[in-house]
């Protein structure tokens, strides 16, 4: 086995043991400095998911039960050492996670136990160090971040898609007017999507997909292939923004270098099925972002420049969103205290697409969702405790809409429990209209200790 191969199959064995050194020779290096810690924190939710309908790709089970167990631990160490630790546990009814413990979650599957974030932070008057696993956010945009790469993403059930935690090395520097970040990740950490042949309710119909594979009926799901786990398939990112730079603006500029962590199918048709191997094609991405405030109105926006390193596995495309956001108070609706609205606006324009006859299929699946998209939410406080969101999308370009419903009420401080509807409408090769079969409704606990 190569030395390579080697480092990522055992990361999860090295990485607890490399955090408890490093725990320890902080300890040690602060014996005569205070040790800071707070107090633990448990948070365990419990959701129940029922489907309207029965998959139409097989796989009928119209209900879903899935547990989240996550325990935070953090704290300061002397004048200049901090720790974040969330150790998470997780089950389901859906076949959606694996048995066993990972640190670097690169599996088809959650793992039943994993840490969401593990680093260690060195901090001075100006500069931040840590190291470990950590989970970013760059982007400013409330629907989706077209500038937002650095973490992978689980869609196993799109609708409650979350970052995946990464390996990294982060870097910042905070100046008079610049705030600068760099973000270096050693190890490829792919995006969990559903798969042919696995994942039958969230897998995109084959007549979904554009050619080549639309003529197909079926998938034969090969694999993926991973990227190497070597310096020059490394991933990072460099961030430079400012506050201060002109009055009332917070202004962003990012540059990423990686791979597309969604990754696309490289068909090989094999009679009237297809072949299919996700490959993850690399990539670096220029990106600039904005908000600021005009009276009540807080106005954002963000877009990119995608530019694909081979160009027969993707196109190069630009993406963008800008958005509004307002809170009335004492709206003249009755119960209501108070109503925040978002509206956005998403588009895409590819500056070149990959040819007609390449193999590769299916960026858009995931990553690239809105090509010519109104979104939009609508948020009413009835109390502290209680609020009713509303949300809806409509994308023009490909008929595609999703309309959602949650909520949510606090019983106390530490018992919140939330009711969701999810509905999806559209022709079935829309981004949301491939699922217009999982329209579902949704029960969530939520307790924190």
């Amino acid at each position: 086995m190569s030395a390579k191969v080697s480092l990522r199959s055992n990361l999860h064995k090295i990485a607890p043991a490399t955090l408890a050194l490093l725990l320890h020779a902080i300890g040690a290096s602060a014996e005569e400095r205070p040790w800071s810690a707070h107090r633990p924190s448990i948070t365990w939710t419990t959701d129940w998911f029922a489907y309207l309908d029965e998959s139409t790709l097989g796989g009928g089970d119209q209900h879903l039960v899935r547990s989240d167990l996550q325990f935070l631990f953090e704290g300061v160490v002397g004048d200049h050492f901090n720790y974040s630790i969330v150790p998470q546990l997780r089950i389901d009814s859906g076949d959606h996670s694996e048995s066993g413990f990972a640190f670097l979650e690169d599996g088809k599957r959650r793992p039943v136990a994993t840490f969401r974030e593990a680093s260690l932070g060195w901090s001075s008057n100006a500069f931040e160090l840590s190291i470990g696993k950590q989970i970013f956010n760059w982007g400013v945009a409330d629907a989706w971040s077209p500038i937002d790469d650095l973490n992978p993403w689980d869609y196993l059930d799109v609708p409650t898609a979350e970052r995946i935690g990464v390996p990294a090395i982060s870097i910042y520097h905070l100046s008079e007017k610049f705030e600068i970040q760099g973000v270096w990740q050693p190890f490829f950490t792919p995006s969990r999507i559903p798969l042919p042949g696995i994942d039958s309710r969230w897998f995109p119909d084959p007549e979904g997909f554009s050619a080549p594979a639309m003529a197909f009926s079926q998938f034969t799901f090969q694999g993926r292939d991973l990227p190497a786990t070597q310096l020059e398939n490394s991933q990072f990112g460099l961030r430079l923004s400012s506050s201060v730079l002109l009055d009332g603006w917070d202004l962003g500029a990012v540059y990423y270098r990686g791979h597309q962590s969604a990754g696309v199918f490289k068909a090989s048709p094999a009679g009237s099925a297809i072949n299919a191997v996700l490959e993850y094609p690399r990539y670096q991405e220029f990106g600039l972002s904005f908000a600021t405030v005009f009276g009540p109105w807080q106005v954002h926006g963000e877009g990119s420049y995608h530019d694909t390193d081979e160009e027969e596995m993707d196109d190069d495309y630009i993406e963008y969103i800008i958005g509004i956001n307002r809170s009335f108070p004492d709206p003249p609706i009755p119960f209501v205290d108070e109503a925040t609205m978002v509206i956005e606006y998403a588009g895409q324009e590819v500056t070149r697409a990959k040819s007609s006859d390449s193999p590769y299929f299916g960026s858009r699946q995931f990553l690239r969702p809105f090509a010519d998209a109104l979104v939009g939410s609508l948020t009413l406080s009835f109390s502290d405790d209680t609020e009713l969101n509303l949300s809806a999308s409509h994308d023009f370009a490909d008929g595609g809409s999703y309309y959602g419903t949650d909520f949510s009420h606090k019983f106390s401080d530490h018992v919140k429990c939330s009711i969701a509807c999810d509905f999806f409408a559209g022709p079935g090769n829309s981004f949301f209209g491939k699922w217009g079969k999982n329209d579902r409704l949704s029960v969530s606990l939520t307790v924190n200790m």
